[in-house]
Order: structure tokens, then C-alpha cells, then sequence
């Protein structure tokens, strides 16, 4: 995903489900103004705020939330590598995306569309199963 993700400077971005922030500190080291990163999970969060800290990184901040529902827009830029492996029934929420794969990325897109202005870019990372 790194290789193909272009990152305009000064743009304000998000990362949907950080985790340890990795995609976050390389918008950030790519130009970005400021970037929040998401999660649900506060452990990831303590993680990814170390991993800002550690490197210096001063325009990224983490917060606790459900994908982007904590975020305010215009955003131009929103990444995220999300659980979408499906299955009949949950059996992980770090890789459970509903019975297609497809439920929390529907989320995030619907939420998206309120924080991308004309222009703005969605990027998901996906891979097949």
C-alpha cells in the first residue's frame, strides 16, 4: 500500500482502525499537516502514541473511537487496513468483516463520504482470501 499511496503536503488525513499508528507516522513523514488515527482498541492506541512520541512526531494525534465518528472533516485523505475476512459467525474482531467481509468497510465508507470533500481520496487495504 505504501509504495502506491501518494500523499499531497499539508493535507489533513485519517487512518480508520490504526492500530500501532503505522500508517498514521507515514502520512505524517509524507507530508501531511496533521493526521488522526482511530481505534477501538486501547491498547493499539498506548501503541501508536509511543510509536509517535519515540520518533518525534508532533502533527499526529490517536483517539478512541468507532472508525471515523470521532473525527471532524474535511479530511482529503483517509487510509485504513480493516478486518474484512468473512465468515458465518464472529471469530475475530481484528480480522471478522461480517458474513461477506464487507461490514466494516461499508461502515467507514459511509462515514467517509461526511468527511471528504470533492476530491478527497478513500484507500483501503485489501487482499483476497
Amino acid at each position: 500500500m505504501l509504495e502506491h499511496l501518494r500523499v499531497k503536503p499539508g493535507i489533513r488525513a485519517a487512518e480508520a482502525g490504526c492500530g500501532s499508528g503505522v500508517l498514521s507516522l507515514y502520512l505524517a513523514l509524507s507530508g501531511a499537516a496533521a493526521v488522526v488515527g482511530t481505534d477501538i482498541d486501547h491498547a493499539s492506541l498506548v501503541l501508536a502514541r509511543h510509536n509517535a512520541r519515540l520518533n518525534g512526531f508532533t502533527n499526529t494525534v490517536f483517539v478512541q473511537a468507532d472508525l471515523l465518528e470521532a473525527v471532524a472533516g474535511p479530511l482529503e485523505l483517509i487510509v485504513a487496513l480493516l478486518p474484512h475476512k468473512p465468515g458465518p459467525r464472529p471469530f475475530s474482531k481484528r480480522y471478522y468483516g461480517g458474513p461477506d467481509g464487507t461490514g466494516v468497510l461499508l461502515r467507514l465508507a459511509t462515514q467517509a463520504r461526511r468527511l471528504l470533500p470533492p476530491g478527497g481520496r478513500l484507500c483501503l487495504y485489501l487482499n483476497s482470501i
